[in-house]
Parts: C-alpha cells; structure tokens; sequence
C-alpha cells in the first residue's frame, strides 16, 4: 500500500501538511487521494483516504475540523462552529486541533503563532483573496488572541501559479479596483494577463507587518503537475480535492 504524499516545509514552525492525489484508493477522475465526499467519489473511498492522511500527519486519533467553504472572507472559530458552519478560513486555540481547507487550484495558506498557540488554516481562491480573506484571518487572529503580527509565520501551499493561471477582465478588473500591485497580474507577449494569487497573498501578509522570511513556499502548480494534483481548471468540476492541514501548537513558555 502506498503511503498518501504530503508536502510540507521544515522551516514551518508547526505540524503541516499539503496533500497531494497519490498515495489513497479512489478511481477515475478522483483518482486516488481525494477527500471530497460530494463530488461522485464512493464515500467509503473518501473515508479510506481520509485515514490514510491522518495516519501518515501523525495524528490517526483525529479528523480535521473543516468549514464549508463559500469563497468569502468569512473566518470560522473551532469553538464556535457547527457542522453547516461556512467560511474560508478555520481558527483554534486549543493545543493538538487540527485545521483543514480543500483546494484544487485555489491558494492555501496556513498561518501560526508559536509564542500564542494559535493556529489557522486559509481557502484564498481568486474571489476570496479579492474579498479580504487573509487581512480578515489576521485581525481575528489579533483582535481575538494577542497575536502579534510580527511573530505570526505562514506557508503557502500548491496552487495555480502565475504562468499557468490566464484570467479575463472580470478577474482582472477586480484586483486592479482591490489595490494590489501590477505584480499580481502580467500581460504575455499576446497581451493575455496572468494571476498570481501568491502575490497578491504575500502583499497582504507584509501589509500585516508579517516579515518576508517567515512568508513560506511549498512549490507545486495544481494546473502544470496532473501526476501530484487535482486541477478544476484543468479538469472541470469532476475531479478531487487536496486537503491543507495544521496542528495548533502548543504556547511556547
């Protein structure tokens, strides 16, 4: 039995983790670590490949607390949420929970506060970015918890980078009215703009005051690697999901 792929970054400050689709049992479109039961996927295989992930994070006791996700700016706490709870973005405090956001070309941010023990797990697809997804998380994360902005570190996860993300106008359009810098968008020589929500993403984080080198990568583009990654937009809706998971730590002394 293949053991499911995580990506994660040794630099990260907490228990992480990025799938990918190899490593778990699903067929066809949703082969084989998918983790989304509302797709078409057989449930048994979802929960299969939903233990298969817990057991290679470390933590098999558990399943990630999770949010329906809405594309929005919403941010869910643990304490406060029920099982209907939508939101883009899943908060704790609370030492050895685990958070979750599903993408498929959509950014996934992970973000901790060692000296506070907090933890959050973000969904920042194009719409929710545009929305205030990630300034939102943070003033929870401030205004709820202490967290100083300066001691907060964070990690981005695969997603559809820049070279491969052509937008339209809408997209464009909407950046641009947001604020965010040309870098987010460039023009190719056929005068088709580009995306990269990591740009956009980072220039948020540093408007927080987050410093540049505790701002993480983990490399991968869902749209170019069929082999490591679900793609919506390479795929359509019929295809699987990845799973972005964090570990609230434990408060440093």
């Amino acid at each position: 039995m293949d053991a499911p792929m995580i990506l994660a970054n040794a630099q990260f400050p907490a228990r992480h983790g990025f799938t990918t689709r190899q490593g778990g049992v699903s067929t066809g479109p949703f082969a084989s670590l998918n983790v989304a039961n509302e797709l078409g996927d057989d449930p048994d295989h979802v929960t299969e490949n939903r233990q298969r992930i817990m057991a290679a994070f470390g933590r098999p006791d558990v399943q990630p607390h999770t949010v329906t996700q809405v594309h929005g700016a919403q941010v869910a706490v643990v304490s406060e949420m029920n099982e209907t709870t939508e939101a883009d973005a899943v908060m704790s405090d609370q030492v050895g929970d685990v958070l979750a956001v599903r993408t498929a070309d959509c950014l996934p941010l992970l973000l901790v506060a060692p000296d506070v023990g907090v933890a959050a797990a973000v969904h920042a697809g194009w719409r929710g970015t545009v929305a205030g997804v990630v300034p939102t998380a943070l003033a929870v994360m401030r205004e709820r918890y202490g967290v100083t902005h300066g001691a907060l570190h964070a990690v981005i996860g695969p997603h559809a980078r820049q070279a491969s993300y052509q937008v339209g106008p809408e997209v464009q359009q909407a950046f641009r009215q947001a604020g965010y810098p040309q870098s987010v968008l460039v023009a190719d020589a056929q005068g088709r703009y580009r995306l990269s929500v990591a740009a956009a993403v980072r220039h948020d984080l540093a408007g927080a005051g987050i410093p540049s080198h505790q701002v993480l990568e983990v490399d991968g583009c869902t749209i170019d690697d069929a082999d490591r990654f679900y793609s919506h937009r390479r795929d359509g809706a019929r295809t699987g999901r990845h799973w972005a998971l964090v570990e609230v730590p434990p408060r440093k002394a």
